[in-house]
This record gives C-alpha cells, sequence and structure tokens, in this order.
C-alpha cells in the first residue's frame, strides 16, 4: 500500500472519534442548558458543629483579690471557755434555787425554765440513736439540739470536717443541723473584715453561745445559720404544712439553737 492509501485508511479510522468526542461535548452542552434537579441544586449539609468545651478561668474581677485559705482549725481552747463559763453560770444558778427553795417549792419544770441558756456537754449516750462512732469521726466540735423532741430521734452521719445531726419530728417536720470547717474567703481581707463586723453588730445573737445568727424562711421551712469555734453550722426546719408554726416563725428555730450541746467536747486534746 502506497502512502496516500494510508493516510486514505487513517482518516477513515479517524472520522468515527471525532464524531463521537462531537456528539459528548454537544451533549454536555445540552445538560448544561436544562434546568438542575433538586438534588443537584440543594446546597450541601452544613459541617457539625465544632464541639465547645468550656475553659475555667484563671482571671480574677479587676479590683477583687481572691483569698484561698485552708479550712480554719477548730477553736479548742474557745470551746473550752465556753464550756467553763457555762459551768460557772449553773454553779451560780444551783445557788439561786436553793435560796428561792426557803420560800418556796419549785417545781423541776420550772427550774428547767429558769436555768440559763448556754452549751452545755452531754455524751453521745445520752441519746440512744446516735453511734459514738460517727461522733468520734468528726474533728470538730459536734453541736447538737437537745429538747424533748429531739433527744430520741437524733441521728448523727459524719466524716473528718464535717456532720450532719439529723431526724424527724412529731406532725410531719423534720430537723437538722450541719457543721463544716470548709469556707470561701473572697476579696481583700481587710474588706471582708470589715463586713463580718458590721454583719455582727446588725445580727440577733443566740443566747446559748453568744452568737449572731441569721435566718431565711422558704417554701420548705426555715434556715437558722451562725458561727462558732471557727466552724459554720446551720439549723434547718422542714415541715410538710407550709402553715406550720415550727416554719412559718423564727421562735421554733431559734429555740432549737438555744438547746444545743457539744457531743465531743474533748476531741481537741486538750
Amino acid at each position: 500500500m502506497n502512502g496516500r492509501s494510508l493516510l486514505i485508511a487513517a482518516g477513515a479510522l479517524c472520522a468515527p472519534l471525532a464524531i463521537s468526542v462531537s456528539m459528548l461535548t454537544l451533549a454536555h452542552a445540552q445538560d448544561r442548558t436544562q434546568p438542575a434537579s433538586e438534588e443537584e441544586t440543594a446546597p450541601p449539609p452544613p459541617p457539625p458543629p465544632a464541639a465547645i468545651i468550656p475553659r475555667r478561668s484563671d482571671r480574677t474581677p479587676p479590683g477583687i483579690r481572691v483569698e484561698k485559705k485552708a479550712p480554719a482549725a477548730p477553736d479548742w481552747t474557745a470551746v473550752k471557755t465556753t464550756l467553763r463559763v457555762s459551768k460557772e453560770k449553773d454553779a451560780e444558778f444551783d445557788r439561786s434555787v436553793r435560796a428561792m427553795s426557803l420560800s418556796r417549792v419549785i417545781s423541776p419544770e420550772e427550774r428547767e425554765r429558769l436555768r440559763p441558756k448556754a452549751l452545755r456537754a452531754a455524751p453521745p449516750e445520752q441519746f440512744k440513736r446516735v453511734s459514738p462512732e460517727a461522733v468520734n469521726r468528726a474533728m470538730l466540735p459536734v453541736l447538737a439540739p437537745a429538747t424533748a423532741e429531739t433527744i430520741g430521734a437524733l441521728r448523727i452521719a459524719s466524716r473528718e470536717n464535717a456532720f450532719t445531726a439529723f431526724g424527724e419530728l412529731p406532725n410531719g417536720a423534720n430537723f437538722e443541723l450541719i457543721g463544716t470547717r470548709m469556707r470561701v474567703v473572697g476579696g481583700p481581707a481587710e474588706l471582708v473584715k470589715a463586713r463580718g463586723a458590721q454583719r455582727k453588730r446588725a445580727l440577733k445573737r443566740l443566747d446559748s453561745i453568744d452568737a449572731p445568727y441569721m435566718i431565711s424562711h422558704h417554701e420548705q421551712g426555715v434556715e437558722l445559720s451562725f458561727a462558732k469555734f471557727n466552724v459554720a453550722y446551720q439549723i434547718a426546719v422542714y415541715c410538710d404544712d407550709e402553715s406550720d408554726a415550727r416554719c412559718a416563725q423564727d421562735d421554733y428555730a431559734v429555740s432549737l439553737a438555744d438547746s444545743i450541746v457539744i457531743l465531743n467536747e474533748n476531741a481537741g486534746g486538750q
């Protein structure tokens, strides 16, 4: 076969390929002129949101210096002093009662009513539901209300730096007394001290331990808070009936606070 024949044969072979490419190009152009389907026009789904992990800020608000302090050790010296003063009051009271008894009969009920309010020590065994082990576990003064209603109902749950004294009361109520060494101190020391002194001057005081207290009411009951011996305490009374006077008024919570005794007077090792 000569050169001209080869050229003709090659052209015949390439012609179908050129026609196929042209047809594909034309079809693609026609597809671009037709409206796209909904699936083709829909935007791609947004990427999943990045996980946001909250980060604790170490920054302190301007003008505030936060002081981080370890829990203060209980003031067992103050405990001993308070108990000594209470014994002196009781001795003076007994002398007065003996003098009054010379002129008239004083019933046990009247004697207890006249007894001065003071913090006294009581053994855990006086409360039939209290475990001495639970009392000894706490390394802070364990206080508990000691009234005719609470002595038989009182229980103690404790750990080293905190305890709860709790129990049921008659007619749909219960009580708890929480004590803890944990404290949060914020702001300059001078400001904290000044505010504390101002609150103490404005607040009423508990006669039994000579400590200022705060009291608040809510729909479940009443809470009375005070601090003594470097420990924060809170007495709470909860009532099924919101109109129950034990929760609607201050008197019952204050009476529980004025009846408190200490169950571990020797825990300080002094």
